[in-house]
This record gives C-alpha cells, sequence and structure tokens, in this order.
C-alpha cells in the first residue's frame, strides 16, 4: 500500500456526520484488585479531582510546609522580643557568622520506619504506587529511600520499576503527610529552643545561624554533632 493515501475515517474522535461514527475498540486487561483501585481515582471531570490531586500531592505539600514554617518562626520571633535569643547583631558582617545547614536526611523513610521496626535496616522506599506487583513496569516516582536501597543503585526521583529491577526485595511504604508535618514541627520547635535565627526552606531543612551558640562551644561541628 506504499504512496496509498489511507482512509482517517476510523481514527476520527469527533465529526459532523449526522450517522454514528464507529467507536475505536480497546482491549482491557485489568485484575480485580486494579479495577477496585482505580474507582477511588477521581476523575477530572469529579468536583472532587481537585481537592484529591493536592491531597496527595508531595509538591504541594512541601512548598506550603515551606511557607507556614516561615511564618511560625516569624511568630515565634515576634512573641518573643526583649527574651532569650530575641535580639539580632546587625553589626556583623556575614564573614563573622556561622550558619549552620539542616537536612534531614531520608526524612520521609524515617519517620516512616519510626513505626515500622521490622523494616528498619532493610531497602524501603517511599512513593506512591498502589501497584504490589514487582515487574518493572510502574511509573511511580520514588520520593524517599533508605541507605540499603541507595546501596544497591535507588535514588530518589526514580521510578519504581526500575528501582525493583534494581533491588528486587525493595519495600514500598506509602506517604504519611500528616506524620511528616507533626515530626517537623517538633524539629523546628527544637531549633527555636536554642535560636529563633531560623531560615525555615521546607519541612526537613533550614538555615540556622549559629554564631551566638558557637562562641559557647568549642567550635560549630561540636554544636553540630
Amino acid at each position: 500500500k506504499a504512496e496509498k493515501l489511507l482512509s482517517v475515517d476510523p481514527y476520527l474522535l469527533y465529526t459532523n456526520r449526522s450517522q454514528a461514527q464507529p467507536g475505536l475498540t480497546f482491549e482491557k486487561k485489568e485484575s480485580s484488585e486494579h479495577s477496585l483501585q482505580s474507582k477511588s481515582i477521581p476523575r477530572t471531570t469529579d468536583s472532587s479531582f481537585v481537592s484529591a490531586f493536592y491531597s496527595n500531592s508531595r509538591l504541594h505539600y512541601l512548598s506550603t510546609w515551606g511557607a507556614e514554617f516561615r511564618d511560625y518562626v516569624a511568630t515565634l520571633y515576634a512573641d518573643r522580643q526583649g527574651g532569650p535569643h530575641s535580639k539580632r547583631d546587625t553589626n556583623r558582617g556575614p564573614e563573622s557568622r556561622t550558619i549552620m545547614h539542616i537536612d534531614m536526611d531520608c526524612y520521609f523513610v524515617s519517620v516512616s520506619l519510626r513505626n515500622r521496626a521490622d523494616l528498619k535496616g532493610k531497602p524501603v522506599a517511599v512513593c506512591h504506587s498502589r501497584n504490589k506487583s514487582k515487574e518493572g513496569g510502574s511509573c511511580s516516582e520514588i520520593a524517599s529511600c533508605s541507605y540499603e536501597a541507595r546501596a544497591v543503585g535507588v535514588k530518589n526521583g526514580m521510578f519504581l520499576g526500575p528501582a525493583f529491577k534494581l533491588c528486587p526485595h525493595l519495600t514500598t511504604m506509602p506517604y504519611d503527610f500528616a506524620e511528616y508535618r507533626k515530626t517537623s514541627q517538633m524539629l523546628y520547635d527544637v531549633l527555636a529552643s536554642y535560636t529563633l535565627e531560623i531560615e525555615a526552606v521546607s519541612c526537613d531543612e533550614a538555615y540556622v545561624d549559629v554564631t551566638d551558640l558557637v562562641s559557647l562551644a568549642q567550635s560549630a561541628t561540636d554544636l553540630a554533632e
């Protein structure tokens, strides 16, 4: 059929014809488990789609928490004017300051493992995947993985399918946003007990000006430890 223009009629989705257009048929092969799970996912036309999307969006929570904890630190600072750690020395230049970068590594996994002692020391990843099959086709993105998973090549941001190929015994855990938020609050409360010179970045990351604290310790390293 070379050099012959084929009919596009079977592939048109919308036409102005008065007669009904032949429908496209696609073979569906879904397990009963997958079909049951698919029903819980709202369609884009459903009124609950937007709220469901944001309630499961990792990036939405991360950006929201960043703004929330910045407001929290600002509120603490305003409430403690005249109290401990409330005065900023504006005469010091940046070269004379000591800034500590706090980044909670493997944060999502670490928080989730607090209630799963049986999984400590094992390769674990946090992701959205509902697919219990360990075939290589899952496109769910890994948000956080343990050091045991990293040791065999699994990385944050990797699709779950390739991760299973590298680590067949990888255990996946669902997101627990409420627990992440609760633990982050504890983190910022601990930081605020030392100083209010805090720049919140996210739920698990912050910059802290520890200049005054270092003067009381032997070194910045000693303070960090």
